[in-house]
């Protein structure tokens, strides 16, 4: 109850799973899924781009792990091959 009524104070969907936040020169943006292939080819995005792991499960992860290059996330996959080979 205390995240749902968080995201309705703050106009956020906590749980739409469709998107994917990153850090971009200090704010946080969410991009569709969809359009991370296009972001990461016309180079908008970047191996070395924030992003945040909310597949996190424990405090530890949380604080070690929650912003994390693309290329050490479950985003890698998303990442030009050249880019994931070299």
């Amino acid at each position: 109850r205390y995240l749902k009524g968080l995201q309705n104070q703050l106009s956020l969907d906590f749980f739409d799973r469709t998107g994917a936040a990153f850090l971009v020169s200090g704010k946080i943006i969410v991009y569709s899924i969809q359009e991370l292939k296009t972001l990461f080819a016309n180079k908008t995005l970047l191996e070395d781009s924030i992003a945040f792991n909310n597949v996190v499960s424990t405090k530890t992860e949380w604080q070690n792990h929650w912003q994390v290059p693309v290329k050490n996330s479950w985003l890698a996959r998303y990442l030009p091959k050249t880019v994931v080979a070299g």
